[in-house]
Formats: structure tokens, sequence, C-alpha cells
């Protein structure tokens, strides 16, 4: 199992090739039907999940995700030796990270999953401490059987348009030196370094390396 993202990364992520602009994307009828159509995702929010053509879906967690996703990202902290106070394994909410991020319209946590429905990794976006218009990027890993499809970036281009269609401006993340991958992953997508955390940061100092992005839309 392997981290990408905000303590972890995917260690073979292939660079960003705008991802979005060939991506499938099927969203929910109200009768409970679903249309296929090829749109930008920063144009789709809410319950919509997208799909590549290996099968792989990128969808709002539910609790028969809760557990794998808990396994996904206390696994790849053992990984970097990052199991310590002050990172998402000690997280008291990591068990039932639907029923936080269900909690508030602007928190979300999307989950890739295969073409069986098993859960692959995710990430997700919640308010940071403090702020109106500053959301975190969060908790950001995949397992080894998601690689090579560049879901990492898929996944930050998901959470920039929910960010952005709740309001959001920027989006700020923390990871930690040991994960190269992360680190290229945020530069390529268009973050930039920061000097050291923001203000209303909890993570107990743990994480080392701090970056921040723009992302409202005109």
């Amino acid at each position: 199992t392997r981290a990408v993202g905000s303590a972890g990364a995917a260690n073979s992520e292939a660079p960003h090739t705008s991802v979005t602009a060939v991506t499938t994307v099927t969203t929910a009828g109200g009768d409970g039907t679903g249309s296929v159509g090829m749109v930008d995702a920063a144009s789709i929010v809410g319950p919509s999940f997208l799909r590549d053509s290996d099968g792989l879906t990128i969808v709002t967690i539910t609790a028969s995700h809760d557990a794998e996703i808990a396994r996904i990202i206390r696994a790849n902290l053992v990984s970097f030796h990052l199991d310590i106070p002050g990172t998402a394994y000690f997280d008291p909410e990591l068990d039932h990270l639907s029923a936080f991020y269900g909690s508030r319209a602007d928190r979300r946590y999307f989950v890739v999953t295969d073409h069986s429905g098993r859960a692959l990794g995710g990430a997700g976006l919640a308010e940071v401490a403090g702020t109106t218009d500053t959301a975190e990027l969060q908790k950001l890993y995949l397992s080894d059987d998601a690689k090579g499809h560049r879901m990492g970036y898929a996944l930050i281009e998901r959470i920039e348009a929910f960010a952005s269609a709740h309001g959001y401006r920027q989006l700020y993340v923390e990871t930690h030196h040991r994960m190269a991958a992360a680190n290229h992953i945020y530069l390529r997508s268009g973050f930039h370094r920061l000097a050291g955390p923001l203000a209303g940061s909890v993570h107990g100092g743990a994480m080392d390396l701090f970056y921040m992005k723009d992302v409202m839309m005109s």
C-alpha cells in the first residue's frame, strides 16, 4: 500500500496530463437513472463520480468505505514511519470519516473505487479553523491497486472543484519531507510552498512541509 498527498505520496504517479479533459462522468438523475458524458470535472460537484477507462471511479464516501479507507491510511503511515501522534494515524475521526465529512455541507471526502466497489483510497477537504475562505486538503492516500491511473491528480482536481463551488478561495495542505512524490504532485498541481504552517492548523507539528493553492473560479 502506498500513500499520496497530505501525509504520503504515490511513488509512481504519472505527471498530470489534463485528466479532466477526457473524463467520463456519470451523474445520478432524480429517478435514480444515470447519464454519461464527457465534461470538465471542475463543473461537477456533489455525489457525481468520475470513471476512468479501467473501471476506477471517484465517489463520495459512505459508511461502507470507512473501514478500508482507515486501513489504507494507517498502513501508509506505518510504511513512512509516521504512525506517530500528530498525524492521521491517531485521528479520532479516522474510523468514521463518512460521518465527519458528512456533518457539514462544505466538507467532503472522495473515494477511489474499482469495478467491484472496493475502496482503493481517497482524499478529503474540510474548513481551516479561523478562516472563512480556506479549506485543507486532507488524507490523500491510495493503495497499490490504484497506481498508474493518475488518480492522485484526479482526486486533487475533484477537491479543487468542490472547494471552489462551496466558496473556498484557497486550498492548504501539510505533508512531510519523507514523501518526495507527494511534494512533486503538489508542485505539479500548482501548489506553492509556504514558510510554515497556516494559523489554525491542528496537526501537532508532525508535518514539516506546507503548501497553498488558489482555487476560486472567476
